[in-house]
């Protein structure tokens, strides 16, 4: 669970005593200000600002966590039918129809006898292992749960364009090569596997929608496609440029975009990549993790002062004399490259990585009770 930080201050984040501004631009405290005071509409409803938006689908998520755990937590698993019966009881949660429950139902009963109704349920639907307050805390609806987002439909039915079988699809098949570089800002914010440049996603998004339409990419990992639909509502001059070379008819205007995937992980990072966020608030965040656990860090390892960062390297035996070698002392040249090739500090010959062997030690676990390599 997150816990209570004091956060390191940045000049800009008040006014100074003086009462002298920056100029153009509103300090952090005035921004949040403007924010609570700004009306919103979510939904079909309205609030009086962003803030109220948030607790009232909070409580309304809350609700239907708390009726799951109160009619399936403990229950065991009797039959098919009574599993339907119970979850067609549940009223804060969207469960399915009759067909899908069935299917689920069936499922559930081939779980392990010692799951209650409520775990065989949770798996099943790819629910995260993890408290009530937990969810809570990192969810920000109806934009973004921490669990499967009980507000989809309902978004879905305010903001998807319904089929319209009596309008010709048109739109040709997307054939051209697509190559995008990864070294943008956007892309190089944070690792993730199998990571695609939202200008590549972009490309087809234009393709084969018109502006205004609901993309749905179930396998998001860190929601590319959710930074490519927006991206297509604003795209840089170079981006627009390169379309405009390429010939092809397309309509320029952002795209909605639910984006799921069943890591936690995944959804927070793409939650985090779709949303606007305030600089200064951004900046701040860092200082005030080095704050909060600096003095927690044993000094043998960081040193003191704080070292600006720690390279933790693999540990090969040369392939000639089966010495040690620190893979991050003798592969890396002066100006940060990695070698392909290196030398042995003990025998001087010329190995590469594939011939090296991985250091292994082996100790005692005391949790686990057993030597672990």
């Amino acid at each position: 669970m997150p816990r209570s930080t004091s956060y390191h201050q940045t000049g800009r984040l008040f006014r100074s005593p003086s009462g002298q501004d920056h100029l153009f631009e509103k300090s952090y405290e005035e921004e949040l200000e403007a924010r609570r005071g700004h009306r919103v509409e979510c939904l079909g409803l309205k609030f009086e600002n962003d803030d109220a938006r948030r607790a009232y689908f909070l409580r309304k998520l809350k609700a239907g966590l708390d009726e799951l755990h109160a009619k399936l937590g403990g229950v065991s698993y009797t039959s098919v039918y009574d599993t339907i019966a119970r979850m067609t009881a549940i009223e804060h949660w969207p469960i399915g129809g009759e067909r899908e429950l069935k299917n689920l139902a069936e499922r559930m009963r081939h779980a392990e006898s010692s799951k209650d109704l409520l775990q065989r349920w949770k798996d099943e639907v790819g629910f995260p292992q993890g408290e009530i307050s937990d969810i809570l805390n990192l969810s920000d609806p109806p934009y973004y749960t921490a669990c499967p987002n009980p507000f989809l439909l309902e978004f879905a039915k305010q903001y998807a364009r319904p089929y319209d079988p009596s309008e010709p699809y048109h739109r040709k098949p997307f054939a051209s090569d697509v190559t995008e570089g990864k070294g943008g800002k956007i892309y190089k914010a944070h690792t993730y596997h199998t990571k695609v440049p939202h200008e590549a996603i972009a490309r087809y998004i234009l393709n084969y929608t018109n502006p205004g339409d609901l993309v749905l990419d179930p396998f998001a990992g860190c929601g590319m496609t959710g930074v490519a639909a927006a991206f297509c509502g604003a795209p840089d001059e170079a981006f627009k440029s390169t379309i405009d070379k390429s010939g092809k008819d397309v309509a320029f205007g952002a795209r909605r975009a639910i984006l799921a995937d069943l890591s936690p992980f995944a959804t927070f990072l793409a939650h985090n990549m779709t949303n606007p966020r305030n600089a200064d608030e951004f900046v701040d965040a860092p200082h005030a993790l080095i704050d909060d656990v600096k003095n927690e860090v044993p000094s043998d390892v960081y040193g003191c002062p704080l070292a600006s960062y720690v390279l933790w390297s693999q540990v090969f035996l040369c392939p000639e004399y089966t010495t040690e070698l620190t893979f991050g002392e003798v592969a890396i040249t002066e100006d940060g490259a990695i070698s392909s090739k290196f030398s042995c500090p003990t025998c001087g010959s010329s190995i590469t990585k594939s011939k090296c062997q991985n250091k292994h030690v082996t100790y005692f676990d005391d949790l686990l009770g057993s030597l672990v390599t």
